[in-house]
C-alpha cells in the first residue's frame, strides 16, 4: 500500500501512479541525492547545472507538503495537476499575509 507513496497518507480518491518531474537546485541537490525522497527518484543534471529529479508516486498531502519545504529549491515540472496544487496551497498561504 505505501510502496507509492511518501508518507503514510493515500488520497481519499485517486490512487493513481502519476511521474512526478522536480527541478532541484544544485544548492539542494546534495541533500536529495543523499536523502532520497522516494525509492523510485532517478536524478539527471541539466545544461543550466540544475537538476530534474523523477519519481513514480501516488500524489497526496506529504508529498506537497514535502515539496513546498523545498521552498525556491524546487520546482514542479509535471504532472501539471500537482503544479496547480502546489500553486495553490503557496498563493493561499501567501494571502494569509496580506
Amino acid at each position: 500500500m505505501f510502496y507509492h507513496i511518501t508518507g503514510i497518507t493515500t488520497p481519499p480518491s485517486n490512487n493513481e501512479i502519476e511521474k512526478v518531474t522536480l527541478q532541484i537546485s544544485q544548492d539542494y541537490i546534495g541533500y536529495i541525492k543523499n536523502k532520497k525522497i522516494h525509492h523510485s527518484q532517478k536524478v539527471v543534471e541539466t545544461d543550466s547545472g540544475d537538476f530534474i529529479v523523477e519519481f513514480d508516486l501516488i500524489i497526496n498531502q506529504e508529498l506537497c507538503n514535502l515539496i513546498i519545504g523545498l521552498g525556491i529549491n524546487c520546482k514542479v515540472l509535471e504532472p501539471q495537476i500537482l503544479v496547480e496544487k502546489v500553486k495553490s496551497i503557496l498563493n493561499e498561504s501567501l494571502s494569509k499575509y496580506n
